[in-house]
């Protein structure tokens, strides 16, 4: 959903690379015809999470859903609770 530290992406294509050091803007990916701009594979604040197709799939077939390490209070992390029908959600803080 986040992202992961360990990995960068193409900027144009998105393509995702391991990558174990720091990320410069000297830092290009030659997967496409002009060397693009290499980015964290990680999801800054306002972008839209990752994978969330596939998120939205798995809700479908859970029987129980826990959200954790989430405030419940940034898009779009208080619906996924919804997509399941839930009716009662309890959040520990």
């Amino acid at each position: 959903m986040h992202g992961e530290l360990l990995k960068v992406r193409c900027s144009w294509s998105g393509q995702v690379l391991e990558w174990t050091g720091d990320v410069t803007t000297e830092d290009k990916c030659h997967c496409c015809q002009f060397p693009a701009p290499l980015r964290p594979h990680v999801v800054w604040f306002g972008e839209m999470p990752l994978d969330m197709d596939e998120i939205y799939l798995a809700l479908a077939e859970c029987d129980i859903f826990i959200a954790i390490g989430t405030s419940g209070h940034v898009y779009p992390a208080p619906a996924l609770s919804t997509k399941r029908g839930c009716r009662a959600p309890i959040r520990l803080s």
